[in-house]
């Protein structure tokens, strides 16, 4: 018996090995890594998932341990340089540990970044974070100081961390270590890091499309992290067309037969940052001049954008592509595919063309992409005429830039399509000094914003009401997405992608309401009845004022969203229905079967809708071109 539970000198190797491996400092960077990334989740779940969190309790739980297998590749990517000193067996401990500490560093900041960002984006950053740092447009500076006190909370967390160094610091062979033992111990490190890197024997690495696999659908985004969707997105992968729903079953071929002469103008404007809520707030009066002019407009009461970040919005409105791939199609492989956008179709039918934005050129590949796809004058703060009423921030201020719009105005050759978009009420908020005294603030930190824009219309519209094109010209005022709200139905619910769709029309100035759903998507096309151009486009949207079956889709973090408003569908990746439910007057959500007609139909739309998204887009078949349409 004495000589059954002796060990034998293979076993005693293993066993040393093991043991030499467990009280490295390289197991306790390990270890202190995935405990680190625990960590770093609960901030956005407790700011921005608190409601999921507790809501699913033991899926939390199943989430929680599927997140150290998650976090494998994370750990072996950014970890990677601090690994390559530990295979190679560093003696220098305190160079080992500060390389961790300046790593865990760059994890906090992007995870700061993250968390900040997502209420804005409604999605986490991904490798396109690093386009936006490097834009022309954006100041880092203002970022800082907004968010100060992340900046000194990160400094304190990794001082933190530089403290706690474990209690040996080993490496994982030593000098006096047989060859075998070293090559054994090395190979062991190697085939470990390069499993981790992949998330496993998986014939292609793990990715942030797979934690689905995992997890509950609504724990996907709490499960994943920026850092991790950062690396999932840093090739460009492309996009798979689903399998479910047709591909051409959606009439998206507009053909204009009879055209007019009396050609209407369009002033086109996209205000950034203003969702619906803050034109319908019961005890605040935010914008009391878009107020009045709604008085005397068409509104489309339920207009739900497709996006939650600007980047989004071109695309949208002026092509008619909502937003329905995981990346933005500006920044994706499609964004240089055949389609026309608005200016072109407008410009075809003897127009004067041009959009406007006060940031600089270049910001968010706006010029590039509008210009690719056919817009010919695009206006940035490069051609504003006085660059000292630069805000120091995002460009120049919506009253000095309006009043400069108004003017521009006044010198197109008519008939004209125009648009602008403002910046103002984008972080961190470049108000002039007078409105920031005049102003009131509250309920909500862009609050003051938001009235210093609505100001700045009122300022604009009387700059122009007396102008000979002013009667013969469609006024638009829209959104880009929608902002910050501490309204649950306005946070999480389809209030997220609610926005304004004002039609002022000065020679009909009579207050109509039309309550069917619609979209960004829809502007265009509602126009195009009303002007009077002829030709072909091609575009999702429709006609707002005589489409009164329609359905909104758009794409969130954990599934697609249908709206035909009061009734909502969230349909996952897979094609599969998730939740149905009717939104009622208190603005309630009260679950609904997943059975009867209306969800029978909004479903098969949501499926055919999606998969001939995907088939036009990767096809590059957003076209009104017969001939490209019927290869």
């Amino acid at each position: 018996m004495a000589y059954l539970q002796r060990k034998s000198p293979s076993n005693m190797k293993v066993w040393k090995i093991c043991k030499s491996i467990f009280k490295s400092q390289w197991f306790f960077h390990f270890a202190f890594a995935q405990l680190f990334l625990k960590v770093l989740r609960l901030p956005h779940g407790i700011i921005h998932q608190k409601n999921e969190l507790f809501g699913h309790k033991m899926a939390w739980v199943e989430s929680f341990f599927y997140s150290f297998y998650i976090d494998l590749p994370v750990i072996a990517y950014y970890f990677g340089p601090l690994w390559i000193l530990h295979l190679f067996g560093s003696k220098r401990f305190k160079l080992n540990h500060i390389v961790f500490c300046s790593i865990c560093l760059i994890l906090m900041v992007l995870t700061g970044i993250d968390v900040s960002y997502y209420p804005f984006s409604g999605t986490h950053i991904n490798a396109s974070i690093f386009q936006l740092i490097n834009d022309p447009g954006n100041q880092i500076m203002p970022y800082l100081a907004s968010y100060w006190y992340l900046v000194v909370l990160i400094l304190i967390s990794t001082y933190a961390i530089y403290k706690c160094k474990g209690s040996e610091n080993r490496i994982l062979y030593s000098k006096e270590s047989s060859v075998g033992k070293r090559i054994l111990i090395g190979l062991i490190f190697c085939i470990g890091l390069f499993i981790s890197a992949r998330g496993g024997f998986y014939l292609k690495p793990l990715r942030s499309i797979n934690i689905g696999k995992f997890v509950h659908p609504k724990l996907i985004s709490y499960t994943n992290n920026g850092p991790f969707e950062i690396f999932s997105s840093i090739d460009a992968v492309q996009e798979k067309e689903p399998t479910f729903g047709h591909t051409n079953l959606l009439n998206w071929r507009k053909d204009y037969l009879t055209g007019s002469d009396a050609k209407k103008n369009v002033c086109l404007i996209i205000v950034e940052s203003l969702g619906k809520e803050y034109l319908d707030m019961p005890n605040e009066k935010l914008t009391p001049f878009i107020h009045s002019l709604r008085k005397k407009s068409t509104e489309f009461t339920h207009c739900y954008s497709s996006g939650r970040r600007s980047k989004e919005m071109p695309p949208s409105i002026f092509l008619g592509i909502p937003k329905l791939l995981k990346d933005d199609y500006i920044s994706s492989n499609y964004s240089h595919n055949q389609a026309v956008n608005a200016f072109g179709l407008y410009e075809n039918n003897g127009y004067s063309t041009s959009f406007y934005h006060g940031g600089a050129n270049g910001t968010l590949e706006f010029e590039s992409f509008l210009k690719y796809t056919g817009l010919t004058n695009y206006y940035g703060m490069n051609q504003y005429p006085n660059q000292e009423d630069y805000d120091g921030a995002w460009g120049i201020s919506d009253r000095k830039y309006l009043n400069y719009y108004a003017k521009e105005l006044d010198h197109k050759k008519e008939p004209f399509f125009s648009s602008i978009f403002t910046l103002s009420s984008h972080h961190p908020y470049g108000i002039e000094p007078q409105f920031r005294k005049s102003l009131r603030k509250g309920p909500y930190e862009n609050s003051q914003s938001i009235r210093y824009v609505d100001t700045s219309l009122a300022l604009f519209f009387k700059k122009i009401q007396n102008k000979s094109w002013y009667k013969n010209t469609l006024f638009v005022i829209t959104a880009d997405h929608t902002s910050i709200s501490k309204n649950p139905f306005y946070q999480y619910s389809i209030g997220r992608f609610h926005v304004p769709f004002i039609l002022f029309n000065p020679q009909e100035p009579i207050r109509k309401t039309i309550e069917t759903t619609c979209t960004p998507s829809d502007i265009v096309p509602t126009l195009n009845e009303m002007t009077g151009i002829k030709g072909s486009w091609f575009s999702a949207g429709h006609d707002a004022r005589n489409n009164t079956n329609a359905i909104a889709v758009m794409r969130s973090d954990d599934e697609f969203t249908s709206i035909q408003y009061p009734y909502v569908l969230y349909t996952g990746f897979d094609g599969k229905p998730v939740t149905f439910f009717k939104i009622d007057s208190n603005l309630n959500q009260i679950d609904l079967k997943l059975t009867g007609a209306r969800f029978k139909k909004m479903h098969e739309y949501t499926l055919n809708y999606v998969r001939q998204h995907y088939h036009t887009i990767l096809n590059n078949k957003w076209s009104a071109s017969k001939e490209v349409n019927n290869n």
